[in-house]
């Protein structure tokens, strides 16, 4: 009684952390409760498989390979489990972790998978998510319609579902591809309801990104005082240890200065960002930086540092292998070159950025189909796996037909069975009061005694048998070739569910006798006390 409490006690405490997860607590501060609850489950229960996934989830930013080891263990108990809820996240897991490794192919299926399993189960945070992943894979792609058309599709569960963090999620990524095909009231709308929603479960970084999507749209309307303002109330309380931001916030007012011809002050803010922007992996950072700063110098006609900038920007744009990044420093090379009358590398620069775009346009083209043919393969392969499933199906049933067939004739062979025994009795009390010498006595009694009554039972019974299970019989004696003729039969039997009388009528034994040949089964089959025999048999 008290496992069976504890049990319950560790389902409630992983739902509850679901229920917080999936509408807005954030996941660092769930992570001792995660780790509590992991602990606390059983292994190879459904707790353990939901915790698994909680643990992969809280070990993402962490060690990513530590999180694929959780999703996994998930993955594997809810196969063995046939979870289909449980199975969607962990698929999820699998799927986040082949995306941050670059497998985009392998992501996309397995994040299809568990969509699939997502809405058979109305797991409504998972279908939303899926759908969001789904998304920003195909915007990967560069298919920015289907990209939308999945980010609108989980969007609408979101909202239906109040799950306020996801909806943050979507409309901050909804607003930025607004803004970058300028659809800046679009933009802006839904950068002002992802601040909203941020708002709502209270959580400072979600409110400062919403708050830099909206300060960006401003600036296109050059709506310069609100972008002073945004900025200010985004660095409020913001670590210096966010470089990221800080050097965002720096390139916002610097852009903002350079628009007022403050240039000064934008060299300033631009100097400051350049100066925190050292950080791993900053390099796109940097070449955007870089940049700003040779448009600066252009702007003032201080062409040869502006060169020397977008040369900056050029480099750190390589290593970043940032085509965006690339083909601005080339631009902005080429435009230097200009300035500086020398038409000759101007023309050079020129001929490397066009070669860039075309590049970038067949490349983006390939990426496009490339996209477009994994969907396809998805497709198809589902339709195949849904053809099997259905062929599969129809096996069972037929199978289900055959096997109650069998125990209809099974039922029909033991009334024979015990009709046959009756006139053997009878016939056997006639010949006892016919004289002895009499002939056609004496040929009677030879047949009687030649009439193995249990064999032409069996070989009635092992004929439709093996057409229900063709390989039972071989499995058995090849597993365990110990076991004499009569042990195989009656596993046979006991694997069709027989009772221990039905078996001793049909081979014409005592039920003690059917009962120590059970015994014996266990014993050479090396079962335990909890295993029971006719499921193990039905299971080889």
């Amino acid at each position: 009684m008290p496992k069976i409490q504890k049990n319950r006690s560790t389902a409630f405490i992983i739902g509850n952390i679901e229920g917080r997860l999936f509408s807005s607590a954030s996941i660092s501060t769930l992570i001792p409760e995660i780790e509590d609850a992991y602990r606390a489950s059983a292994p190879d229960t459904q707790d353990r498989a939901r915790a698994s996934f909680l643990m992969g989830a809280a070990n993402e930013a962490v060690n990513l390979s530590t999180s694929k080891q959780y999703y996994d263990e998930g993955h594997s108990i809810a196969i063995r489990l046939k979870e289909k809820r449980v199975l969607a996240d962990s698929l999820h897991g699998q799927a986040y972790h082949a995306y941050r490794s670059g497998n985009l192919a392998e992501a996309y299926k397995l994040e299809e998978d568990a969509l699939r399993y997502a809405l058979e189960t109305d797991h409504h945070f998972r279908v939303v998510f899926s759908r969001y992943m789904l998304g920003l894979i195909a915007l990967f792609f560069g298919a920015q319609d289907e990209g939308l058309d999945y980010l609108n599709a989980a969007m609408e569960v979101a909202k239906k579902h109040h799950l306020s963090r996801l909806q943050t999620r979507i409309l901050a990524k909804l607003s930025e591809l607004c803004l970058a095909s300028r659809q800046l009231v679009l933009a802006r709308r839904y950068a002002e309801d992802a601040i909203r929603m941020a708002q709502v479960f209270d959580s400072a970084n979600d409110i400062r990104d919403g708050n830099i999507k909206l300060a960006s749209v401003e600036l296109e309307f050059e709506h310069y005082h609100k972008v002073v303002e945004i900025v200010e109330e985004v660095r409020t309380g913001l670590p210096e240890s966010d470089r990221s931001r800080w050097c965002i916030s720096h390139t916002l007012l610097a852009k903002v200065y350079a628009a007022r011809k403050k240039w000064a002050k934008s060299e300033s803010e631009l100097r400051e960002g350049i100066a925190l922007a050292n950080y791993p992996n900053a390099e796109r950072v940097r070449s955007n930086i870089h940049s700003h700063f040779c448009e600066l110098h252009l702007a003032r006609k201080q062409y040869t540092p502006a060169l020397e900038e977008a040369q900056k920007a050029l480099e750190d744009g390589l290593t970043s292998q940032d085509i965006f990044c690339q083909k601005e420093a080339l631009r902005l090379i080429n435009v230097c070159y200009k300035e500086l009358r020398n038409f000759e590398k101007a023309y050079e620069f020129l001929e490397q950025y066009n070669a860039l775009v075309a590049e970038s346009d067949t490349a983006l083209l390939k990426s496009r189909l490339e996209y477009h043919a994994l969907k396809n393969d998805y497709e198809l392969e589902k339709v195949k796996s849904e053809t099997q499933t259905k062929k599969s199906e129809l096996l069972r049933i037929k199978l289900d037909y055959k096997e109650r067939e069998l125990t209809e004739k099974i039922r029909h062979l033991i009334k024979q069975a015990e009709a046959v025994r009756q006139f053997r009795s009878d016939l056997r009390a006639l010949v006892r009061r016919t004289p002895a010498d009499d002939p056609s006595v004496k040929d009677i009694r030879a047949r009687l005694a030649s009439f193995t009554e249990e064999e032409i039972n069996w070989q009635e019974f092992e004929k439709d048998f093996l057409e229900v299970h063709p390989e039972f019989l071989q499995t058995l004696s090849e597993k365990f070739p110990n076991l004499t003729k009569m042990e195989q039969r009656i596993a046979a039997m006991i694997r069709m569910d027989l009772r221990s009388a039905d078996i001793a009528r049909l081979f014409c034994i005592t039920e003690r006798a059917v009962e120590f040949h059970r015994l014996n089964l266990r014993k050479k089959l090396k079962l335990k006390k909890a295993e029971q025999l006719p499921k193990y048999l039905s299971d080889l």
